[in-house]
């Protein structure tokens, strides 16, 4: 069985690497409050003449991470740039070269975070509030709450074949309390499984990291950071990349480390297989 290597923080592996490709929740902030440790570290690789570029499953687009950040006290030149995987869909749906966004009409019953519809503006879009009146569903976020709340308006979509864009595959994320809530990725999954056609962006797929080693050409070693084995890990594994596994994250509970602590070899070893895919580097936590 393939093992990781265990790290107090990332100053003893920094010099290996030139490009650092950071996960912003779970790893910089919860979403309202940076992580402690988290920006020293991103200022003590910059020091470094490191890359940074943070890549992002969030259903928004670039700049508004640029600014949510900022409000959290990480500058813009802490880093090289953002991509999310709101971006890439927008940026997509946009030029019209795939034929895919061309064949799924105007309306969309749109599934958000808060009622954020942001994603709407500058494209020639028209969100409906009917499922009826629906050529697609563009699903944004959700309430937060279990996935299941969504299987009675799935069932009737995929009854009707409709096409379903999934802006974020997270499956679950920890919320500013500390809980783990359903995310968009558990929503598309749902939908699958009652027969309903996906289109995904983001992590692990393929097109989200080739546009990050695309925004720092000059690098050629390059290294992942995340606190989710499904996404984080596995996309930098399906890439050919290393990758630094944050435990503190959304799999805190499956490692016995509520707490923040660090967990053992053996917990590591066990919930990596489970996931299918082993981190080059495990550490607790974010820090220098």
């Amino acid at each position: 069985m393939t093992t990781t290597r265990f790290l107090d923080g990332i100053r003893s592996i920094a010099g290996d690497y030139d490009l650092f490709l950071l996960d912003q929740w779970g790893v910089l902030h919860n979403g309202e409050t940076l992580h402690t440790g988290a920006r020293a570290a991103m200022q003590a690789l910059r020091d470094a003449g490191k890359h940074i570029v943070l890549i992002s499953n969030s259903s928004k687009r670039s700049d508004a991470s640029v600014a949510n950040l900022e409000k959290m006290g990480i500058e813009r030149s802490l880093y090289d740039t953002v991509i999310t995987s709101g971006e890439i869909a927008w940026q997509a749906m946009k030029s019209g070269d795939d034929p895919y966004y061309a064949g799924l009409g105007r309306r969309c019953l749109m599934s958000t975070w808060g009622g954020d519809n942001s994603f709407l503006e500058g494209q020639d879009l028209e969100e409906v509030d009917s499922l009826d009146d629906a050529e697609f569903v563009l699903l944004s976020g959700t309430s937060g709450a279990d996935a299941s709340i969504y299987d009675e308006m799935l069932q009737a979509a995929a009854a009707r074949n409709l096409p379903l864009l999934c802006l974020n595959r997270d499956m679950v994320s920890v919320d500013p309390e500390g809980r783990l809530v359903d995310c968009s990725g558990k929503v598309a999954q749902r939908y699958e499984s009652f027969g309903g056609k996906v289109r995904y962006h983001g992590k692990p797929g393929r097109e989200i990291y080739e546009a990050c080693l695309a925004a720092a050409p000059s690098a050629d070693r390059p290294i992942a950071v995340g606190d989710s084995l499904h996404h984080d890990i596995a996309g930098a594994a399906g890439m050919g990349i290393d990758s630094i596994f944050v435990t503190a994250g959304i799999h805190r509970v499956e490692l016995g480390v509520a707490d923040g602590g660090c967990p053992d070899a053996d917990a590591v070893a066990r919930v990596a297989e489970e996931y299918g895919v082993t981190p080059t580097f495990t550490m607790p936590s974010f820090v220098w």
